[in-house]
């Protein structure tokens, strides 16, 4: 029979002391067992107490073990009432071979009563657990557990280390063998807790602390392996302190390795290893406390231990390693390049002389790039910093996954390419930065010493890249992070004031963009700290200086009060100062130092200030290469003094070198978009005046900046931030054009440069049928991540939620990250033979498809000038330009601030119920607007035209504003006084409708090419929204509707419409109120993608109303709708009277459905009748001029 047939029935065990009493165990103890096959528990004994000789237990078992089991486990275990349960030993049979090593006489036998089928054995041990009745023979026991641990050929865990502890208890009972059994145990714990990924769970640390303080404390100080021994404990205490950064851990671990120090003879072996472990423990509360002398101890044990050790002996990589991590530490604090040079030259030596696949190695060039990123700190070499990140990769490679120093190299790699996005401006430095960065945050577990470190690093990264896009998802996250490391760092840790530095700058920033004071106000609360805690001569403290400075100075713009300036300039100079010649930051330093005392100029007026601050631009120009990101801000700022010389002398000189540095800023290769933008206006600026011949370079170059500016990459909101300022450049640059004589290049940057956003959505949801046909692969990877783009970028604006409980659930690289995959994407394609013009900006012949169905206006405005620019049918390419030079932009911002305090405007308003016309606003002033736009602007334009002849059946045309031209209602133009006849205003010539571009109305009349054969109409009303004023119009325009169409159209009626927009202080939050309090936002609305959508009636407050502040972005609901599909939009310029809409609404249908099946594309001829019917009630111009038409 073979041996797998073999019935084994396990019938009895006997567990048997021969060490009694053992005092060590916990009074009232029973033994119980368990049968344990492939894992599982199978059967598991009553617990027993022990036999009356009290050193035996007889645990009664009768099980058979199944013939198919090769091999099991019977496991022992102890139970009390004081301890619990608790492991006290185990041992594996297969198949009656009986596994484990057989030594004399035992100390614990464990036997088992078998019965075995075909079998003589009856009775057998099951194994031995410690050898005779000697320690040393436990000691080569654990000794080969020890060396089996080592090659790895065995699997063992902490539980299995404290078994052997019990084991130890009870074998011996006192003496010198049971310290040593005690420090070998000690010993394999420390090799078994090394292995797990962050030094296993801290009461494995302190477990392996009582063991090894119970064999030092046992062992007399003239023993030879008490050094050892106390070696070991210090270890052990310095594993927890890494774990939990529990001070007096790393001071007791000082004590014991010190200890081993003293009490091991000079030439002895063991002398350099507790040298350089001192060294490393007195390096350690370095770090937490700043002790200067902890660290000159440091230095000193660490240079000792290498002196000892000769080249070939295995531990001297290590050391070299150490030595050169403290000095690189002191060249922090103290600022010796002496010490760096040499840590570098230490470190490169460890780095040599390790042999490859040696287990510290990826740890050595860790700290080789530590010290050579500290370098480049210091000089700027950029060759030091591309080796740091080299050797930084290379000893992340090595390290394997869970590796407890994964976390803290990710990070140091993260710090190096930061560090090179600074220096040469690659975003997706900056990107990878950030996801190391998150990594090493992730990786590390609550608790964990260096956590507080690695989240302020990442906030540090997330601020950077603010500073470059402008994203506020970065800087609420970078904030968020910067609060938890602060938190989490306890007082007097030598990180505080690098984390207090880091969050003072993240709150500036926000204060720059939002206005919090409050903001600024901890901003330099925290800063200040940072400066008090940072001692003098650390490295740190000129930049932590010169950053103080920067807040006091913003606060000073803020409050004007000059002890903020003062403080600022102190401090300033101070960083200066303190910065050696040939620092790569010294620029920086001298830059801000120059903006502090050229607003001492402004304010005081001493010129001495102003040269002052030039020659400090003028030195930070001449530091800082010409591709460093930093050059254009340098650049800018140098111009900017000359400018306010100039505004002193108007020296021709200072004129040359404004154009020159601004000409050099907006060129450069690298740099803040908005910062070369900003240079390029200033320099087109100053060009008119004094280099005419460059202006319209200038202006080329500004316009060339606008996808920068407004990057793909950002959130919409963001990007509406980016463009502030962007549309009074882009109109100036289109008069100067047109003063030129190309009024086809101003109409083609005019539609680069406005309505910026909307003309990015429609680009993402651009058809690509001739690249599908071409290229397919190509097409769908553009299709996809332009999907994908264009979804992130509108919900990141409107739903991301700022919180501080997971700082580090960030999505902005991934978008990021799309964003510069796509550009590449569409360079490939660009290389694609008949593909070169794909995405780039249209030209004049497109865009004259705008006006297929009638003439186009576009009304540019600008301080050089105002002009009508015509697109007419027929005439592809052609532009016919009409000056206007009666009107002008300060006229026109005028017109649109009378009309805005005139009509009440506030960004959030409510249809207007009951109120008779005595009741509204005084009327006159609207009069006086309308008449001015016709006199001066409207009727030249249709002279020009050779629109002459009113008539009853006017056709169409197409208004596409500019600047403040965009909230007048150009529409109603015309002269309204008493006995004027007709042709005297607009609306007897022409039907009138707007559009944001002229790409919104081709993709009008693009999407309407194919009819619709089947219309529906959807209708909601809202007369009582949560929170606003009851307004039962609504519901009467739903009922005039559906008398409209029944038996003419399919009508879906539902009582929840809009009721009024609200929230425009985030111009894309523009919402219609809906049931309850439910909102459709302008984010949700241009989301949609409705290609066969027609018609929508917006019959609200201020839905065609823009932002103030985005003048040219038409980002209002009825742009909105247009940019989701809609063909035709009607919408309302300021509020609406509840009684007036239900008439507009009944009117515009009636007219619409007259025809079957009805035509969307006569909805600007049903409003323009609407309108007239609310004329011939005399209704007044508040009542009937808010209503307008978008789209074709």
């Amino acid at each position: 029979m073979s041996e797998l047939h073999t019935v084994i029935t396990l019938d009895e065990l006997n567990i048997e002391s021969l060490i009694y009493p053992h005092e060590d165990l916990p009074d009232g103890m029973k033994m119980f067992a368990q049968l344990i096959i492939e894992k599982t528990i199978w059967l598991q004994t009553l617990a027993v107490e022990s036999e009356p000789d009290g050193r035996s237990w007889n645990v009664k078992i009768e099980c058979k073990i199944p013939s198919q089991v090769c091999a099991f486990q019977l496991a022992f275990l102890r139970q009390s009432k004081i301890d619990g349960i608790r492991l006290l030993g185990y041992g594996q049979i297969q198949r009656s071979i009986i596994l484990g090593p057989k030594r004399g006489k035992i100390a614990l036998r464990l036997s088992a009563a078998f019965t075995v089928s075909q079998s003589q054995y009856h009775n057998m041990p099951i194994c031995n657990i410690l050898g005779s009745n000697t320690s040393s023979v436990a000691s080569v026991d654990l000794d080969t557990v020890h060396d089996n641990l080592e090659k790895e050929l065995a699997v063992t865990n902490p539980l299995g280390i404290w078994l052997m502890h019990e084991r130890v208890l009870l074998h011996l009972k006192e003496g010198k063998g049971r310290a040593e059994l005690l420090n070998s145990l000690g010993d394999l714990g420390l090799a078994l807790l090394n292995r797990v990924k962050q030094l296993g769970r801290p009461e494995d640390n302190t477990k392996a602390i009582n063991i090894l303080q119970q064999g030092v404390n046992l062992t007399s100080d003239e023993d030879p392996q008490k050094p050892s021994w106390l070696g070991n404990l210090g270890l052990a205490y310095k594993n927890r302190f890494e774990q939990v950064g529990d001070i007096a851990d790393v001071n007791q671990a000082i004590k014991y390795y010190q200890a081993a120090v003293d009490l091991t003879p000079d030439g002895h072996m063991n002398k350099p290893p507790h040298l350089s472990n001192l060294g490393v423990a007195l390096l350690n509360r370095f770090e937490q406390l700043g002790d200067v002398t902890d660290l000159n101890h440091s230095i000193t044990c660490q240079q000792a231990a290498v002196d000892l050790v000769p080249d070939d002996n295995r531990d001297k990589p290590a050391q070299l390693t150490n030595l050169g991590s403290a000095l690189t530490m002191r060249f922090r604090q103290l600022g010796d390049v002496a010490d760096l040079n040499q840590a570098i030259t230490h470190h490169q030596s460890s780095v040599d002389l390790a042999p490859d696949g040696h287990k510290d190695k990826s740890a050595q060039l860790n700290n080789l790039a530590i010290a050579l990123r500290n370098r480049f700190g210091q000089l700027g070499d950029l060759a030091d910093l591309n080796q740091a990140i080299t050797h930084h990769k290379s000893g992340i490679d090595l390290a394997p996954d869970g590796h407890k120093d994964k976390p803290a190299q990710l990070s140091n790699l993260a710090f190096a390419l930061c560090d090179r996005f600074e220096q040469l401006g690659d975003l997706a430095d900056l990107d990878h930065a950030i996801t190391y960065f998150q990594t090493a945050v992730g990786l590390s577990p609550e608790g964990h010493v260096d956590k507080p470190g690695w989240l302020s690093n990442l906030g540090y990264a997330l601020c950077n890249r603010f500073e470059q896009l402008g994203d506020l998802a970065d800087l609420s996250h970078s904030i968020a992070c910067q609060q938890a490391a602060n938190n989490l760092t306890p007082e007097g840790h030598v990180n505080k004031a690098g984390g207090l530095s880091n969050l003072s700058t993240a709150l500036s920033n926000r204060f720059k963009r939002l206005g919090d004071l409050a903001d600024l106000s901890h901003s330099i609360t925290c800063q200040q700290a940072a400066v008090d805690l940072t001692p003098d001569g650390h490295t740190d403290k000129p930049g932590r200086l010169s950053d103080l400075g920067n807040v006091f100075l913003f606060r000073f713009e803020q409050l004007g009060d000059l002890a903020d300036l003062s403080h600022s300039i102190t401090c300033q100079q101070a960083a200066v100062d303190l910065t050696p010649d040939g620092h790569m930051k010294k620029a920086i330093w001298l830059s801000n130092l120059g903006t502090a005392l050229s607003n001492r100029f402004k304010r005081l007026g001493d010129l001495a200030d102003l040269n002052q601050a030039t020659t400090y631009f003028q030195a930070a120009v001449d530091l800082t290469p010409d591709d460093h990101p930093n050059k254009p801000r340098h650049l800018n700022n140098l111009g900017h003094s000359f400018l306010l010389r100039n505004d002193l002398s108007t020296m021709t000189e200072d004129c040359e070198k404004i154009l020159h540095c601004n000409i050099l800023a907006a060129c450069s290769p690298s740099g803040p978009a908005r910062v070369r933008f900003n240079a390029a206006g200033i320099w087109a600026e100053y060009a008119h005046k004094h280099r005419p011949a460059s202006v319209l370079v200038a202006y080329t170059t500004a316009i060339s900046l606008l996808p920068e500016l407004a990057w793909l990459g950002l959130s919409i909101s963001d990007r509406h931030y980016r463009l502030l300022h962007a549309g009074l450049v882009v109109r100036d640059a289109a008069a100067t054009v047109i003063a030129a004589g190309d009024a086809q290049k101003a109409v083609e940057w005019l539609e680069q440069g406005r309505s910026i956003v909307w003309g990015q959505i429609l680009g993402l949801r651009t058809p690509v049928d001739e690249l599908k046909q071409a290229h397919p692969k190509l097409a769908e990877q553009f299709i996809s991540l332009s999907k994908t783009l264009e979804t992130t970028g509108i919900t990141t604006s409107s739903t991301i939620k700022y919180t501080t409980s997971q700082p580090t659930n960030i999505d902005s690289e991934n978008f990021h990250g799309i964003a510069l995959q796509r550009s590449k994407l569409v360079d490939q394609i660009r290389q694609q033979t008949g593909f070169e013009q794909f995405l780039l900006p249209k030209s004049i012949s497109h865009l004259s498809c705008a006006a297929e169905s009638g003439p186009v206006v576009i009304l540019n405005i600008s301080k050089y000038g105002c002009d009508g620019l015509v697109l007419l049918p027929d005439l592809e390419g052609e532009v016919i330009h009409v000056p206007l030079k009666d009107f002008t932009l300060a006229k026109a911002q005028f017109l649109a601030d009378l009309l805005a305090s005139t009509v009440g405007r506030s960004g959030r308003s409510e249809r207007l119920k009951g109120c008779h016309e005595a009741n509204l606003p005084s009327t006159e002033l609207i009069a006086l607007i309308l008449s001015e736009l016709w006199t001066n602007l409207v009727k030249p334009i249709l002279n020009a035209m050779a629109i002459n002849n009113p008539t009853q059946n006017p056709e169409r045309i197409w208004w596409c504003p500019t600047g403040p031209l965009a909230f007048l209602p150009i529409h109603a133009a015309g002269s309204y006084g008493k006995g004027q006849p007709f042709g005297s205003k607009l609306s007897d010539y022409v039907i009138s409708s707007y559009t944001p571009s002229l790409s919104a109305l081709i993709e009008g009349h693009r999407q309407r090419l194919e009819s619709q054969t089947e219309l529906q109409l959807l209708a909601l009303s809202q007369p009582s929204a949560t929170g606003q004023s009851h307004i039962p119009g609504t519901q009467e325009e739903v009922k005039y509707i559906q008398e409209q169409a029944i038996g003419k159209l399919d009508i879906i009626c539902l009582d929840g419409q809009s009721a009024t927009p609200d929230n425009h202080s985030t111009p894309t939050e523009s919402a219609l109120l809906l049931a309850g309090s439910s909102q459709l936002t302008l984010s949700d609305i241009i989301q949609l993608e409705l290609s066969n959508a027609d018609l929508a009636f917006l019959s609200a407050c201020e839905t065609a109303t823009g932002s103030s502040e985005l003048q040219d972005e038409a980002v209002h609901l009825t742009a909105g709708m247009l940019l989701a599909g809609y063909g035709s939009v009607i919408g309302t310029m300021w509020t609406i009277q509840d009684n007036d809409a239900p008439q507009v609404a009944r009117d515009v249908y009636a007219h619409l459905l007259q025809t079957s099946p009805p035509d969307p594309r006569q909805s600007a001829k049903a409003l323009h009748i609407a309108v007239q019917n609310l004329q011939k009630q005399g209704k007044s111009f508040l009542q009937w001029v808010p209503f307008v038409h978008f789209g074709v």
